[in-house]
């Protein structure tokens, strides 16, 4: 079976007169190797560099040979996408703070953030994100309050859903970003399987993350497989080998995160069922390094190594 991928490059060319595989003359021919030459950076990798000086730290994203970047709230875009652009990379996909879904802005507040201006609501933030042509929304985080009952969970799944039709409405993705937490049972019922169950299948993806699915007690490539073309993006980390598997996302040792291929992950297996699946796009993410450019420079150079393989 052809490819959706491979599909959209054919019929293109057909209609030009030109065989598919002159779509992207630089690059080698396997489908697969998209993943690896439109690679996205998740911001918060370089979180603490971003602070500092932006315009610099996108500069060397490019440099190291990112092609993309998500970011980690869409409403930041108004003074980010300018400097996004002026280092020649595009943004496709953003988070969004998870209080617009669970409403607890206390939360926010108690951790030193804001809660938005009267009238600023969902449909802003997908206005925002039209504004700006950001294809996928994600919803990335669940306080430890917020998920204390199996409930919590089939609630958030209710309002995920409504707000995936206004999003389907905009011409937008919306997708759910896992942790382990969610595969942490709750009176014998696993989170991620009442999530599975009701997130609506045309309304709300997936966007995996294959360390947190790993420490979970996950094999990535199964839950990809299983989850099948519900997943729309993929965040590419490592985990060090000899990793216990722990919910806690708090208590997870900063240690555990590796660069890709330093770790037990089958980044390659990973990336050819990503393929077979349907998955749109790939975002390197390293939550914790002592040296974030070092480490996504040292990650690129491992896809770049590994395309022969996919």
């Amino acid at each position: 079976m052809v490819s959706r991928r491979k599909f959209l490059a054919q019929s293109m060319l057909t209609m030009a007169g030109l065989p598919w595989f002159l779509s992207r003359p630089f690059s080698p021919l396997n489908v697969n190797n998209i993943y690896v030459d439109e690679i996205g950076l998740q911001l918060y990798t370089v979180r603490q560099l971003m602070a500092e000086d932006p315009d610099a730290t996108l500069q060397a994203i490019k440099e190291a040979g990112y092609h993309q970047v998500e970011v980690g709230d869409v409403r930041t875009l108004a003074t980010l996408f300018p400097k996004i652009q002026n280092a020649g990379l595009i943004v496709q996909s953003s988070f969004f703070p998870g209080a617009f879904i669970t409403e607890r802005w206390d939360l926010v507040e108690a951790g030193g953030g804001q809660k938005p201006a009267a009238g600023y609501t969902i449909e802003s933030l997908i206005e925002e994100a039209v504004n700006h042509d950001i294809k996928y929304l994600v919803f990335g985080y669940l306080r430890p309050e917020e998920r204390q009952q199996i409930e919590d969970y089939q609630q958030y799944a209710d309002r995920l859903n409504k707000m995936g039709e206004q999003c389907n409405q905009a011409d937008i993705h919306l997708c759910y970003h896992n942790h382990s937490f969610e595969f942490k049972p709750i009176n014998g019922v696993v989170p991620f399987e009442v999530l599975m169950e009701a997130l609506d299948k045309e309304m709300v993806h997936f966007e995996l993350d294959v360390f947190w699915a790993s420490i979970g007690g996950n094999d990535p490539v199964a839950l990809l497989e299983r989850l099948n073309s519900r997943v729309k993006l993929l965040h590419l980390k490592d985990i060090r080998k000899g990793t216990p598997v722990q919910f806690n996302e708090g208590r997870v040792k900063k240690k555990a995160f590796q660069e890709l291929g330093d770790g037990m992950l089958d980044i390659p297996q990973i990336l050819k069922v990503a393929e077979k699946t349907s998955v749109e796009w790939c975002f390197v993410e390293q939550d914790q390094s002592p040296n974030p450019l070092a480490s996504i420079r040292q990650s690129i150079q491992y896809l770049q190594d590994i395309k022969p393989q996919l």
